[in-house]
């Protein structure tokens, strides 16, 4: 399961990588209270995030967190700004055709209809006149395939945001620990063991 309580078998050896976090550390505390589930979900999905009607779709991810020199690259340019969006988590994932995109998980005046998929229940808007139009509203089996994908899209992210905050959270204990292990903050070990995976648990929702 995402977010036991084995991130605490970090030990001293990622000492070495704590130069690789120690900027991203600070800002994860906005994490250490407990936020609403629907909150996480708007928090990282924006405005932009769409599926296209189309036959000739393309996929792009957009500011997404990733591992190796990507994730480096985006943390050393984001930090400053993390500190205003909630640690730095906010994500926006963009499905585009090649003229616009068709769903978004936010509403906006130009995506007005909220949906639920079928399995799951994970809301998405549309705009209505473009989806009243679509194939998809009239063939149970092309909207099942666009709900798919909105379900895919939505675990997707929520995968790379449990993955984010487990790892902020073994770097927390890690520092916690102190070099070697022989000097630890009893009180900052025991905070960073009890900070909250909310994206985890969102996930293990869908298990």
């Amino acid at each position: 399961m995402y977010g036991s309580e084995a991130s605490e078998r970090a030990t001293s050896s990622h000492s070495q990588n704590s130069h690789f976090y120690s900027n991203n550390s600070r800002n994860f505390a906005h994490f250490e209270s407990e936020i609403n589930p629907e909150d996480l979900f708007n928090m990282f999905f924006g405005e932009q995030a769409g599926y296209s009607f189309g036959p000739r779709m393309r996929t792009r991810t957009y500011n997404s967190y990733s591992t190796g020199n990507r994730f480096r690259q985006q943390q050393h340019q984001h930090t400053n700004a993390a500190q205003g969006d909630q640690g730095g988590l906010m994500r926006q994932l963009s499905f585009m055709s090649e003229s616009e995109a068709n769903f978004s998980f936010k509403h906006t005046p130009k995506y007005n209809l909220k949906k639920y998929t079928s399995s799951h229940k994970v809301p998405y808007y549309v705009n209505q006149r473009d989806f009243v139009n679509s194939d998809i509203s009239r063939s149970r089996t092309k909207l099942a395939r666009f709900e798919k994908q909105v379900v895919n899209s939505y675990v997707s992210n929520l995968r790379e945001q449990c993955e984010y905050q487990m790892q902020q959270k073994r770097e927390r204990i890690n520092q916690a620990q102190g070099f070697l292990g022989l000097f630890p903050d009893t009180d900052a070990l025991n905070r960073a063991r009890k900070i909250k995976l909310e994206y985890c648990d969102l996930l293990n929702s869908f298990t």
